[in-house]
């Protein structure tokens, strides 16, 4: 059973991250008394209007998720714009040139590649240092003051529902990350009345999510921005607008950026960017919020097994459970069995093994006691080529049965003999109920759960159920594919 990962005992600082989401007290009014805006995005757009920025064919409103985005005010054609943003509005770590010289040398330690970190204590100057005086304070009230669904600011029973350890050690990373800065460089390079040090935990915390839920990676040499306006298009696999740098030519420099479409849009249509191919894994800790598999087209689940359990040559301890999951998903009919369920186990021959060796499957991929395989995803049906070349030698009669001489080529064609094809695709199938059995709770839990009507749970936790529920849903996915291909294929016994 997955459980909850403790970030350390010391730091009291960060124990009060899990159930800081967002301090009221931070907030700063500094909208303009002749401001008509009712909500912070509409704010967002007045301020980048008044930064000698332009908003064009374009609005905030309600999204279908019970958040907001930019729509559409009319019909645009491809190529028209909705936002102009000047760079001396945005965020960028690129050309950061702040009076605080300490939170410099701090994110100067910091590799490139960490630019949410970099980007997070540029924020904070801006914000804790430079307060009232900086230009970018009226946007920063605009922010959201609550991040909720963000895992770092799970309480430990929230974290505990997402039962899955890898996102579980993802989370202890971020928090230990934020502990080291803040205990480490925080109180050793900071001044002892630095303001960072009496709020550091809890206000990086906060800017390290804004940034990296609302920032925009960007080409070399610019890492990444904070743009406002541009922050409110919500993400989609399949966008409709992009962002342009605009090059002032005369001094080679960044002089803004463009939100533009990139096909026809409809009056009232969304305004959508594609963050990046970002599976679950990186959706909930970035952004704060997950998608179902269909939608992200990426996701995959790490399934723990017994290399004793595999090299099994089609256990009916395996193939047992694979029939059962399957017919208990309604995948196979109640009366549709898989060859070698109830048959005795066969031996591993030497050549079974040496077969391994050569296409490259041993030592390595199904080396040591202790195998993990990654299941789902948009190649192959969501079945690892190595995993399915591994089964189908595994299942194989003679030497002469495996078809082809390399791991690609195994992975590429069936086995000629349809109960030995069978007998791979159930095993595969035993190892998508190996998956599924390392949840505590069940599909069918998780649906229950977010049924209207149900208890009432709050943001985090609705999030945290659905990405335990979206893993599940890979492995299910998989399993169904699996039984197409048995069923078209002719391959099962009544």
């Amino acid at each position: 059973m997955s459980t909850a990962v403790r970030i350390p005992a010391a730091p009291g600082q960060l124990h009060r991250i899990r159930s800081h989401c967002g301090s009221q007290s931070r907030a700063r009014r500094h909208r303009c008394a002749c401001s008509t805006a009712t909500t912070p995005q509409e704010a967002t757009l007045e301020w980048v209007v008044s930064q000698g920025g332009s908003v064009l064919n374009c609005k905030s409103a309600p999204d279908a998720h019970g958040g907001h985005g930019l729509v559409s005010t009319k019909d645009v054609e491809e190529g028209e714009e909705f936002l102009i943003v000047p760079r001396s509005s945005c965020l960028m770590f690129y050309d950061w040139n702040p009076s605080d010289e300490a939170l410099v040398a701090i994110a100067e330690q910091l590799p490139p590649t960490q630019w949410a970190p970099r980007l997070a204590l540029q924020m904070i100057s801006e914000y804790l240092i430079e307060g009232e005086n900086s230009e970018m304070a009226p946007y920063f009230d605009c922010l959201p003051q609550r991040m909720a669904t963000f895992p770092i600011f799970y309480r430990p029973e929230v974290q505990q529902q997402l039962q899955y350890p890898m996102i579980e050690t993802e989370i202890q990373a971020r928090l230990q990350f934020i502990y080291e800065l803040v205990e480490g460089p925080f109180q050793e390079q900071l001044p002892p009345e630095h303001p960072l040090r009496q709020s550091g935990a809890e206000l990086f915390a906060w800017c390290f999510s804004i940034v990296s839920s609302r920032g925009l990676r960007l080409t070399p040499p610019y890492e990444a921005a904070l743009i406002p306006g541009v922050d409110l298009c919500n993400h989609s696999a399949r966008p409709n607008c992009t962002v342009e740098i605009v090059q002032d030519e005369e001094f080679n420099r960044l002089e803004k950026f463009r939100l533009r479409a990139t096909q026809p849009i409809a009056s009232g249509e969304e305004l959508l960017l594609k963050y990046g191919d970002f599976s679950n894994d990186t959706l909930l800790p970035d952004y704060g919020f997950v998608l179902p598999p269909e939608v992200t087209g990426c996701e995959t689940v790490s399934v723990g097994l017994s290399q004793q359990l595999l090299m099994s040559a089609g256990s009916p301890l395996i193939l047992l459970q694979a029939g059962e999951v399957a017919r208990q998903n309604k995948w196979l009919g109640s009366n549709q069995f898989l060859p070698g369920e109830m048959s005795p186990p066969r031996r591993i021959e030497d050549w079974h093994v040496q077969k391994l060796v050569d296409i490259g499957l041993l030592p390595g991929v199904l080396g040591g006691d202790d195998l993990v395989v990654e299941l789902g995803g948009n190649q192959n049906e969501g079945i690892p080529a190595e995993l399915l070349a591994a089964v189908r030698v595994i299942s194989a009669i003679a030497p002469e049965d495996v078809p082809g001489s390399t791991c690609e080529e195994v992975a590429s064609n069936p086995l000629s003999d349809k109960r030995l094809e069978a007998k791979a695709l159930g095993m595969i199938l035993g190892v998508v109920q190996c998956g599924l059995s390392s949840f505590p709770s069940t599909y069918e839990d998780d649906e229950q759960y977010l049924q209207p009507g149900a208890d009432q749970i709050g943001p985090s936790m609705e999030t945290a159920i659905r990405y335990r529920m979206y893993k599940k849903k890979s492995l299910l996915l998989v399993g169904e594919a699996i039984c197409k291909r048995l069923v078209q294929g002719g391959l099962l016994v009544d």
